[in-house]
């Protein structure tokens, strides 16, 4: 199993940005986040910074239904997603924290099916923005 889904895109850094937001969208997956930590820092923020944001995004619907199963998934929520660009500025570098990493699901069959759900989406959505990006 991999821990991140990972694609290149050839898009600038706020592109990249914008492109990301809406194929999460257009997978069920809401905004619950956006850390500019750039921003945040303000002058001291390092120049590789000024291209780096991690979204909290989340599936709300799946949320929902594995904490009915299991109230403790909360702390797996939300996934984060990275945008970071590359040097150069051309390729900008998308993440995704694959959620199936983060929950021991031994035993838990149902638990299991709806994060599997959750995984498969925002794969799915990797998938379409690195195909409407360009891959790299």
């Amino acid at each position: 199993m991999e821990n991140t889904f990972t694609v290149a895109v050839r898009a600038p850094f706020k592109e990249a940005v914008r492109l990301t937001r809406e194929s999460l969208a257009a997978h069920g997956f809401d905004i619950m986040s956006d850390s500019d930590f750039a921003a945040q820092l303000g002058a001291s923020a390092p120049d590789w910074m000024l291209g780096y944001r991690i979204l909290g995004t989340c599936n709300t619907a799946l949320a929902g239904e594995a904490m009915e199963l299991d109230r403790a998934i909360g702390v797996a929520v939300p996934c984060n997603v990275v945008i970071r660009e590359d040097p150069g500025g051309a390729v900008s570098v998308i993440e995704a924290l694959n959620p199936e990493s983060l929950v021991d699901l031994a035993g838990q069959e149902q638990l299991a099916q709806v994060v599997s759900r959750t995984s498969d989406g925002l794969q799915a959505a990797m998938h379409a923005l690195s195909e409407s990006a360009g891959p790299v």
